[in-house]
This record gives C-alpha cells, structure tokens and sequence, in this order.
C-alpha cells in the first residue's frame, strides 16, 4: 500500500468520520453504537463499547453469510476475552476513530492521535494484516514471550520482530535450551510522557509482528482481522482495562508464592523424602532403567550429598513431580507406554493418599503433578481401554474419517497415541471427574499442564472447535492451551468449588490468567545468555497479563555444552536462585536429571549461604507478596511489573529489564555477569532507601553507582525500597517450614510485622489475609499508614475488615521503622487512645524496632514514635582481587580512623571472600 505521512490538524474533531467515497452504515445493537464501512471487496465493522474501548473486524465481503453487508452487527470473540457486557459509549466519548479512503482506522484519544492501522491483503490465507503506523510510538511492549537476543534482559519490541513457529506457539531452540514461544497479541503503545494505547488482536491463527519496519506489520491468516484498541490516561490505565476485558487472575493458593523443587524426575516417595530430610535411600533401592546405547540397565538411586533442605533450614512449599510419578520408562520399550495414565504408580508411590496427607500435615509440603493432553496405546494394563473409551466418545482429535487421529512421534516420552481435544467443554469435564478428582480427593491442588503449546500434533486433524464451522488444527492451535486450564477451571466448579487451585503452564493465549493458571519459561538452558534472555520475555509477560511466571531455576539443560565454561554452574545457579526468589512465582528449581547427578535442590547446588539468605527473604516479605495478589485479582495492577509501569514518563526506564519493581514500593536488581562484585542500580526521581542496610538516597533521576552485590561472603543482590513503602513481613528463622506459618516447634507465625520507611508524604497499604488454601471463606483486610511529622513518626495500624475461619482475634505487633539519620529516643502505643506496654529498640542505624505483647486485630492501633538527630556518618564499600589465600588466612583492611583501626594489624577489620571467585568485599560504616 501507499504510505503516507498524516496531518494531525484536520483530525482533531472528535467524532466517529469517515472518508468520502466509502459506502457507510450505523446502528445499535442495545447500547453499543457500530458502525459499518466498505470500499470494493472489504469490509469494516467498528462497535464502541465504552469511553476507551474500541471492537473492530476486517474482512472480505465474500467471507459475510452470503455475502449480506448490512447483516453483520457484531463481532465474534475467542475464548481469550472474559468481559461481554459493555454500557457503551456516553457523552464524553474520549476515543474516538475516523475511517480514510483506504479503509484505514485512526485512533484518538481525547483528541490526541494514537496510530493508524490499515488493511493488507485481506483476502490472504495466512498473510493478511495490518500495517500499524508508529509515528507518535516511542516504545511497545507485550506480544507474549519470545527469547530473542542471548544475553540481553533489557529492550522493548522497537526495532524488532516478534517471529512464532509454525503454527504459532512452539517450542524453539534457543542457546542450546528449548524455551517457548507463546503468543499474546496485545501490544502497549507508549508515546511522549503517559500517551498510551492498547491493541488487542482477538486472532486465534500464528501471528507476525514486525516493528523492525516502517510502517509496523502485523501478519496473521484466518478468514478476518479482528481486534481492541484500548485507550487511557497511562500505562496503568490500560493494562488494568486489557485485564478486565480478558480477565484477571484469581488469588493462587498461597504456598505458590514459596520455594518449589522438581526435577526430571522423581522416581519414588523415597527418593522426595531424601531431598526434604536427607539420608541414603534403603539398600536395594534399585530401577530398571533403559539408558542410550547401553539398553536395560539396573542403577541404584542415591541423591547426591546426604543432607536434606530441612536439615539445612530451607523453608519449603512443594514438590512439582514429573511424569516419573504416574510410571513407565522416559526411553524404553514403545509398547508399553503410559502416557495419559495420570494415575499413582503404586511401586514407587506407594499408598499415596497417606504419604500425601503426612507431606502436607507433617513437612508443610504440598505436590505438583504433571499432565499432559496425549494419551498412549501401549500395552501396559488399561492403556488400551483408556483410549477406546475416549475414542468412542469422540473426545479425541481427529482425523478425516471421523476416527481418532493417530500420532506416531516415536518417543523418547510418546510412542504413539491420540490427543485429547480441548476445544470440547464435555471431554475436557469427562477427563476432570475421571482423572482428576480422585488426585484432588487425596489433597492435589496444583496441576502442571505440559507440551500445551501442543508440542506434537497433527496438522490434519479435527477438532470439536471453537468457531462455529472452524475445526482444523489451524484454527485451535493457540488456543489449545487457554482452553485445557479452562477445562481445569469448569472442572473445579463443578467438583470442588471451595478449593483453590493452581495450574502451572507451558504455553497458553491471553487470558490464561483468569483460569487460575500461571506459565514458565520452558526447557531453558543452564547458561547466562538464557537466563538473561528471560528475564526481558518476563517483563512483556507481565505486562501481557501472566503475573505468575517463572522459570527452571538453574535451567533444565544442564549439559556441558550448555554450560558458559567449566565450573560456571555454581555461580549461574546462585544468581539465578537469587533472582527467582524475588522476581518467579512460584521460585521453583528444575533440571533433567534421569542419571541422579544434577541436583536441583538449593542446599546442594551454589553457594548454600547466599541461596538460604535469599530464600528465607522472600520468605518474609510473603504478607507482602500475597496482599499484591489480592490487588492484582482485584484491581488488575501487576505483581511484578517492570520499571516503565509506575514511571514510564522517565525516559530512561523505557527498556530496563534488569530491574524489577515488586508492587510499586520494592525494586530488585538482578545480578547476571560473572566476577560482578557491584552494579549500578537506576533510581527514578524520588527518595530510595537501600534495603540491605537502610541507607537513604535522593534521587533525580540517576543511577546509584558501585552498588555492593555481596555482603557478609554472602550474595545479596541490590535491593531498594521507596519512601514511604510499608511492606508487611512474616518473621522467618531456622524453624519456618512454609508459607503459611508452620514452624518445626510446632507454633505458627501469626504476629503482624511491619517494616515502614518513614516519609513525610502520608502512605497507606493494605494488607489481605485469608485462610491460603480454599475460596469464598472470608477475607481479613487490615489498612496501614504512616507520616512522618518533623520529630516524630506516626504509624497507625487500622482495625481489621472481614475475617476467616482461624484467623486470630489478637496478635502481637512489631514495627520495624526506618528512619533517615535518626533514631528513637521514645515510642508509644495506642489501642484506640489508651496506651499499651510496648519495648523500643534502636537496632541498627537508621533502624528502629518497636513491640507489643498481643492486641485485638478489631481495634485500630497507633505508635507514635519520637525521634531525634544522629551525627552524620558514611560507609564505604572495599574489594580485593585476586586476594588468594593459604587455608586459614583471611584479608583485613586498616586505615587511619578509628573505624579502620587506626593503622594498628590488631584492630583492622575482617572483610568477606565472595564465593566463586579470589575476591574479597567489604562494607564498613561509620
């Protein structure tokens, strides 16, 4: 087509236009005005739901019911959007769109142009689309996850192109890994200052976007285009109204927010008590196990070491269990597999109902379990029957004649088989009650739904389908995974209703959220390039919707020709480890380990000090983490949102995806380079405390320089908080076992802790408490706030809204106060006006801790605590390479103050040798 550049002026009016010379029609369906237009063989449909929301459908008139133009009032949708009811446009009318000559749509908000799109070759199989002009675009994020660029976290889709498989969703080689791509077509706009659209594309077929041109193209196939143009104030704005189009995610059972371990695969109960306690397996704990070129092979399991991660303190949540637990061989004999089994191999699981009851009572632990959508016809007992049984009901893909498609991909995990459709509501409820019940029934709550991209299909099969008269692999492809955790969903509703659950998928489409489901990255690889690589996917992720989102920790292929260089696990492990516990959800260590040489759990691989300090943080800020969750199921603002979410008029946060901010108060820098002692760390406009020693920074924009990553020998990477933040804590030590407060002594976590950066701004949080495990039981919801007012710091604890069952009625209160260049020379506390026996503490510089015994949750409560000025001092951070030392030998630093030791060897100070490397760092203050 003809680019051309568009003159803003005449486009200002604000009114539904369009060109001269092209054949128009309006009406109402009930409140939602549309508008209809052609020009020679397409057509254009445009319904204005609300104030910021516009539906739109491109498409050749002879793909129209007969061809009728004037029939066609509304457009269709695919499962990816949840909202239906819209109230229509009123007289405000702020987005607003005019049509040109060439059936092109521009868009305006409040009279600001947004872009235009245009039609290209609409009467294309695959290759019709649009063409997106991004003239007023600065930035654009979004898209779904796609690894692109090895070894670049940072980057917005500017300048590249967003590339699907072959269908769309596929699995893709990347730096000697397997991640997926996943496509999730809403596109975020992001002009001059808080200018920002949204353009949603409700297509279920493979779709192309290249941002690298220009004009932008969009490219996709499918009888018609269709698609949201979302407007609003900023980017908040229309991310919270993308997600009440497509749905927001539910509150997950709260132990997905802690540690999970997996691996390919648990082969036993006994082989999961030995990563949690410890110890060698019995003797005689033998398996027959076909290997590559050596055939049947009998190997004893021994997990490598002989400590377990309660031995070593760990606090964890779960297990994720691979395909091991329902049995059978991942490369053996292909007539007998087990695929689509999903039931207990009662050799190695045996009484499985018991061990999962005494994991979950007794350790705290709760089980994940793999599923995938393939079932086999091998000749192990009831294989045969299962399929003839889903086959005579017709809840199998398909092929021409109407039997069942069969799929020969020749292992190593599938020999042969069929492949249950998704796109029927009745199979997807048949495979629930039959497979999934009984697992529920014993305590499962967590479903790990596998290869859903599909990963192996076959391209002529037939399906049930989504769109009426559409029902090859063609038109389900991307929507096979939404429509499997949607299956999951109904399923629960039907069955348990109460119950919380969780699914953890491998691909999915817009909208999976609000089924319960999160994603993972895919079968990563063990090397910086990927790891760095994710972390740019996670940030459009975010953005696109997936709140829950995480990847194998350490990486699933852990191979030597994965690896940077010999020896570089350990470190890449620990930062990759440190990174997940603050920015994956859930934080979960996952590797293929069918020899039992690659451990994944976090005592055995890294360095354990610095995996345990970042584990046992994340920990504690739980009450924070779950209270976003409550947010973003309610509100729709992300978990872990990117830098550009809450400060995208700062030009230099545009790209960032290094850092990660958590809620809008915390913001983590992630450490992933080699030897990397220290980073900078970017700090928009604002004041910034450092987390890790409540150090105060103001800044204007500019990057806080040299900023330790290691403290104590121990890897903490930079960690900042807001002024005025007040993040609700849990009180972690040796004795936590979970999330939910469970303690080895047998007590519970129950006080409410508080740490609150003192701001003379007032601030509010809201805490969400609920019981973690089941719905509809009640919510206790707790208002905090804090100002700090010249000599004194106020911090005012309201009374609780709501309840559940358990909840505690009084629970002690401890405030942890950060302060700048302070300390307390007095507090008080106030149970509505009267005051109450509390201690004060001033534990650290800067770090006030105040307590009280136990106090109705019912009533508003308010320390007030008084503070006076310190005498100003300053830290500074010391590093000695290449310091190699004698067994025994340590390095000290000594200067001439007295915080140095004045020169004398006998009072130098100790400084910490970073693991992994000759070097030494130290902070010392004063």
């Amino acid at each position: 087509m003809l680019y051309r550049a568009i003159t803003l002026l005449v486009l200002v009016i604000l009114q539904f236009s369009a060109a001269a010379g092209v054949s128009s029609f309006e009406g109402r369906n009930g409140n939602i005005p549309y508008y209809k237009y052609r020009i020679g063989s397409n057509y254009l449909l445009v319904e204005v739901l609300d104030n910021h929301l516009l539906h739109f459908e491109y498409r050749p008139i002879g793909t129209l019911p007969e061809g009728k133009f004037l029939d066609e009032t509304r457009i269709f949708v695919t499962p990816m959007v949840a909202r239906h009811d819209f109230p229509g446009p009123d007289k405000s009318k702020r987005i607003s769109f005019r049509v040109d000559a060439d059936l092109c749509l521009l868009f305006f908000d409040g009279g600001k142009y947004l872009t235009t799109v245009c039609p290209v070759d609409l009467e294309k199989g695959y290759g019709k689309g649009l063409n997106i002009n991004p003239d007023a675009t600065r930035n654009a994020y979004g898209l779904g996850q796609h690894f692109r660029n090895p070894g670049q976290a940072d980057g917005d889709w500017v300048g590249s192109v967003f590339e699907p498989g072959e269908m769309g969703n596929q699995m893709r080689p990347f730096a000697n890994g397997a991640p997926i791509v996943t496509q999730i077509p809403i596109l975020y706009g992001l002009g001059e200052g808080k200018q920002t659209y949204g353009l949603f594309l409700d297509q279920a077929y493979k779709q192309k976007w290249d941002l690298s041109k220009y004009w932008w193209e969009y490219r996709t196939g499918g009888p018609e285009i269709r698609g949201f143009m979302i407007a609003g104030g900023d980017l908040p704005d229309v991310r919270r109204k993308f997600m009440d189009l497509v749905g927001r995610p539910p509150v997950p059972p709260k132990n997905i927010l802690g540690y999970w371990v997996s691996e390919f695969g648990f082969e036993s109960f006994n082989e999961i008590d030995a990563i949690l306690k410890g110890g060698r397996l019995p003797w005689g704990a033998w398996r027959r196990k076909w290997l590559p070129n050596e055939g049947w092979v009998w190997r004893e399991y021994q997990p490598e070491g002989s400590r377990g991660l309660f031995e070593d303190g760990f606090p964890v949540d779960g297990l994720a269990c691979d395909l091991q637990w329902y049995g059978g061989e991942f490369e053996g004999n292909r007539d007998w597999g087990v695929m689509g089994k999903l039931e207990w191999d009662k050799d190695n699981f045996p009484n499985a109902p018991e061990k999962i009851r005494s994991l979950r009572e007794n350790d705290g632990v709760d089980l994940m379990l793999i599923e995938q959508s393939y079932v086999g016809t091998g000749d192990a007992p009831g294989m045969r029957a299962q399929f003839d049984d889903l086959a005579s009901r017709g809840y199998l893909a398909k092929d021409r004649k109407g039997g069942p498609m069969m799929l020969y991909p020749g292992g190593p995990w599938f020999w042969n088989g069929g492949m249950i459709d998704w796109t029927d509501d009745a199979a997807a409820s048949y495979w629930h009650k039959k497979k999934r019940v009984s697992l529920i029934d014993m305590g499962i709550r967590k479903h790990w739904t596998d290869l859903a991209e599909p990963e192996i299909y076959s391209p002529e099969a037939i399906y049930h389908g989504i769109e009426p008269g559409r029902h090859d692999h063609w038109d389900i492809h991307n929507l096979y995974g939404l429509k499997w955790v949607e299956g999951i969903s109904q399923g629960y509703a039907a069955t348990h209703p109460n119950e919380r659950f969780y699914s953890m998928a491998r691909a999915g489409a817009a909208g999976i959220q609000r089924f319960g489901a999160g994603m993972w990255s895919g079968d990563i690889a063990a090397n910086r390039a990927s790891f760095t690589a994710h972390l740019n996917a996670r940030m459009h992720m975010s953005l696109a919707g997936v709140d829950y989102y995480s990847s194998d920790i350490g990486g699933f292929h852990r191979r030597a020709e994965t690896m940077d260089y010999e020896g570089a696990l350990p470190e890449l492990y620990t930062q990759w480890f440190a990174a997940g516990s603050f920015v994956d959800i859930p934080v979960r260590t996952h590797v293929w380990n069918l020899d039992n040489t690659k451990p994944s759990a976090a005592n055995r691989v890294g360095d354990l000090r610095s995996n345990l300090e970042n584990i046992r943080l994340r920990y504690e800020l739980t009450p924070y983490y779950y209270s976003l969750a409550h947010l973003a199921s309610r509100d729709g603002d992300p978990v872990l949102p990117p830098l550009v979410y809450y400060y995208q008029e700062d030009p230099n946060v545009r790209k960032i995806g290094n850092q990660i901010l958590i809620g809008k108060d915390l913001m983590v820098g992630v450490t992933a380079n080699y030897g990397e002692t220290e980073r900078n760390v970017y700090l928009p406009a604002g004041k910034w405390i450092d987390y890790r020693n409540n150090e105060w920074m103001e800044s204007r924009g500019e990057y806080a320089s040299q900023v330790p990553v290691y403290r104590e020998g121990k890897l903490k990477i930079p960690f900042f908080a807001r002024a005025g933040a007040i993040i609700p804590k849990m009180h972690v030590d040796e004795k936590t076992r979970n999330v939910m407060g469970k303690r080895t002594d047998g007590s519970r976590a129950e006080e409410l802790v508080v740490r609150v950066f003192a701001d003379s701004e007032e601030s509010r949080f809201t805490l969400f408490e609920d019981d973690g495990v089941t719905k509809n039981q009640g919510v206790r919801s707790t208002e905090l706030s804090q100002k700090q007012d010249g000599k004194s710091a106020i911090i005012t604890i309201a009374a609780s809204q709501g309840g559940y069952p358990g909840a505690p009625g009084e629970r002690e209160v401890e405030l942890e106060l950060v302060v700048d260049g302070m300390r307390a020379s007095g507090a008080k506390v106030f149970v509505e006006g009267k005051q109450v026996v509390s201690s004060l503490e001033n534990a650290a510089r800067n770090f006030i801790r105040v307590r009280s015994d136990k106090l109705p949750v019912d009533r508003e409560k308010r320390i007030e605590v008084t503070l006076e000025k310190m005498s100003e001092t300053s830290s500074a951070a010391f590093n000695c390479y290449n310091g190699k030392t004698a067994l025994g030998e340590s390095i000290y630093i000594s200067g001439s103050l007295p915080e140095l030791g004045e020169w004398d060897p006998k009072r130098a100070v100790r400084i910490d040798r970073v693991p992994f490397h000759w070097t030494w760092h130290g902070v010392i203050g004063g």
